[in-house]
């Protein structure tokens, strides 16, 4: 699959590989070494999906992990968990897991833990998981304050053709996920399918969780594409 997507600073597309090269050179224009409100710029990528933030350092890393189950991940209420490198997993969080309780380690802020370059994961769901590499592209100031996450770009979505009769399909086929590589069923076609059950289907979504547990939400209408002013 070709994963390209808008960049919300000008309104141009780009291939996933040059988006990050393209979003650099763009918010150097409108940074400031003097300003006083600092962000990082964050790839988060899963395969060919892929999400541009521009995140305030000063926030927890609990509204980060709440951003993107907002916006590819949430289905049940699971639990999910940042690893950084050379750190080990807090296993007090899980024992004394509290669904109406921040875990500890979450209420640390970005800028303790985050610099430029630094690779690290993120796992919604110990048991069907989805997991996120998030790379820090880099570090810069603003002389405007901003809002805590701002969407710079996510991936456009993708077009899946019918396993059948090669129309649009409607529906990704969870049984036939693990008896086929590719478990695409348009509607007509699923209702007559009968080497998969014809119920076991969710949504096609514009997300790495499609398919998974009860992901069936695509959240591309709360997140429009508009452009953003950074000044």
């Amino acid at each position: 699959m070709t994963s390209e997507g808008k960049c919300r600073l000008c309104g141009k597309t780009y291939k996933g590989s040059g988006m990050a090269r393209h979003l650099g050179s763009e918010l150097k224009k409108v940074a400031d070494e003097k300003g006083k409100n600092t962000y990082f710029h964050i790839k988060v990528y899963a395969g060919p999906y892929f999400l541009h933030l521009l995140v305030k350092n000063s926030i927890q890393l609990q509204k980060l992990d709440y951003y993107l189950r907002n916006i590819w991940l949430e289905c049940c209420g699971h639990m999910s968990e940042f690893q950084f490198p050379n750190e080990a997993p807090d296993w007090d969080d899980f024992d004394d897991f509290d669904p109406f309780k921040v875990p500890k380690k979450m209420q640390d802020k970005l800028k303790d833990k985050l610099y430029k370059d630094l690779e690290f994961t993120y796992i919604y769901d110990w048991g069907s998981s989805t997991q996120l590499v998030l790379k820090v592209m880099q570090e810069y100031k603003f002389p405007k304050k901003l809002d805590e996450i701002i969407l710079l770009s996510r991936n456009e979505a993708f077009e899946f053709k019918c396993s059948q009769c090669k129309n649009d399909a409607d529906y990704i086929n969870t049984e036939a996920m693990y008896e086929t590589d590719y478990p695409f069923f348009c509607e007509n076609c699923n209702d007559t399918q009968e080497d998969f059950d014809s119920e076991m289907i969710l949504n096609i979504v514009n997300s790495p969780r499609m398919g998974v547990c009860g992901y069936d939400n695509d959240s591309e209408p709360k997140y429009p594409f508009k452009l953003v002013k950074l000044n």
